[in-house]
């Protein structure tokens, strides 16, 4: 028997991380003088921070030049998902310009990640 599992995606805490995400895209692009990019190929480069397990913390404070493997909650199709949705009307015009993604997460600490929580983004025309 599988189980299924209901997410909001209209949920509070998801509402206040797109704005986040929305509010940092618009500093961003003032300080970069980026603007949005309408009706064009998009490439969209992520690596998503998280939080990590006690159990990764020994791990990392070791070796924190190693990658640590993220393979929980949250999905990474669900953070892109909300990440595109936050982007929308102010890096790009539609999600659907967006021709190509190459996203991962990490632990906070870990190798190509920040020191904290957060999603490190750059947005772009594609050039295949």
């Amino acid at each position: 028997m599988a189980r299924a599992r209901l997410i909001d995606v209209n949920s509070m805490p998801l509402k206040a991380w797109r704005k986040t995400i929305g509010e940092s895209a618009m500093i961003a692009m003032r300080q970069t003088g980026f603007t949005m990019l309408e009706a064009v190929p998009v490439e969209l480069l992520a690596t998503f921070t998280l939080q990590p397990p006690k159990d990764q913390l020994k791990r990392i404070a070791r070796a924190p030049t190693e990658p640590a493997p993220v393979h929980k909650t949250p999905d990474l199709d669900k953070l892109l998902r909300s990440l595109f949705d936050a982007l929308t009307d102010l890096a790009i015009t539609d999600d659907r310009l967006i021709a190509h993604v190459e996203a991962g997460k990490r632990y906070a600490g870990s190798l190509g990640a920040l020191d904290q929580p957060g999603v490190m983004v750059t947005v772009r025309r594609w050039q295949p």
